[in-house]
């Protein structure tokens, strides 16, 4: 789990604020050729799984869509920085 935890943060730091959960799978996928394992987890969907990573944010938009977030640390504050720049 900690390493699915870890290839979502990435995901997530590349791209420029939360994005909901379509737009995660999809640029999981892209990225990992694979979609988001999270049924191997027991999990039977990717909101829960996600709910249950620490390093991750995961709250509600205003039309009720969920939004996801790498929560910021020491170590990707600035990649994080430099990708809002953009």
């Amino acid at each position: 789990m900690e390493d699915l935890e870890k290839k979502i943060r990435s995901v997530l730091i590349s791209t420029k604020g939360k994005v909901d959960l379509k737009t995660l799978q999809n640029d999981y996928q892209w990225l990992m050729g694979q979609k988001i394992p999270y049924h191997e987890f027991g999990y039977k969907k990717l909101e829960d799984c996600l709910r249950n990573c620490k390093s991750l944010s995961v709250t509600k938009g205003p039309s009720g869509d969920i939004l996801v977030d790498a929560v910021p640390t020491e170590k990707s504050a600035h990649i994080s920085s430099l990708v809002d720049k953009q």
